[in-house]
C-alpha cells in the first residue's frame, strides 16, 4: 500500500467533483464504489453536503457547545489516497479496512469522511476526503506528521 497526501483545500464541492467524476466530464465511470464515515447518509454527494455544512457552521456549533476561542479554519478539506501495486488486488473490504486503520492512526476516526474507490488505472486505489472539523467538538484536527504516520501505517499493513 502506498499512501499519498493531497494538498489541503477549502472546497469539499471541488474535491467531490474531482473524485466522484471522470476527469473533465460529468460521468462517473471510474468510480468503483463510495462509502461514508460518520455521516447520516451513505450517499457520497449528500455526505459532502453535510461536510460543507459542518465546516461552514463550525463557529455556530462551537458557540452552542459552549466552546470559546479559536480562529476559523481556512482549509477544512484533507484528502489522501491509498494505492496498491498492480500485482495486488485487495477486495473492497480490505481497502476499507486499510482506510479505517489510517483514519485511526491519523487521529481522525471521529471525523466525517467520504471514501471513493477508483478503477481507472492498472492499480487499485482509494481516495479519502476528510472533514478536519470534528462534528461533535468543532475543533480542527492537526495533520502534522501525516505523511510519516501514513508511511508507518502502510509498512504495518504490508505485514498484515
Amino acid at each position: 500500500m502506498i499512501p499519498r497526501v493531497a494538498k489541503s483545500g477549502r472546497s469539499f464541492k471541488g474535491a467531490g467533483l474531482y473524485y466522484l467524476h471522470d476527469k473533465g466530464a460529468r460521468t462517473s465511470d471510474r468510480v468503483a464504489f463510495t462509502e461514508t464515515v460518520n455521516l447520516p447518509t451513505n450517499d457520497a454527494d449528500r455526505g459532502i453536503a453535510h461536510m460543507i455544512d459542518t465546516a461552514t457552521h463550525a463557529h455556530l456549533l462551537k458557540q452552542q457547545a459552549g466552546i470559546t476561542g479559536g480562529r476559523p479554519l481556512q482549509a477544512p478539506v484533507y484528502c489522501y489516497s491509498l494505492a496498491w501495486h498492480p500485482s495486488e488486488a485487495p477486495t473492497k473490504a480490505e481497502q476499507l479496512e486499510a482506510v479505517q486503520a489510517t483514519l485511526k492512526r491519523l487521529g481522525v476516526s471521529d471525523r466525517q469522511a467520504v471514501i471513493i474507490g477508483h478503477n481507472d488505472t492498472d492499480h487499485t486505489h482509494v481516495h479519502v476526503m476528510v472533514n478536519r472539523v470534528c462534528p461533535y467538538t468543532c475543533k480542527a484536527s492537526t495533520m502534522s506528521n501525516d505523511r510519516l504516520i501514513l508511511s508507518d501505517c502502510a509498512y504495518d499493513f504490508r505485514e498484515h
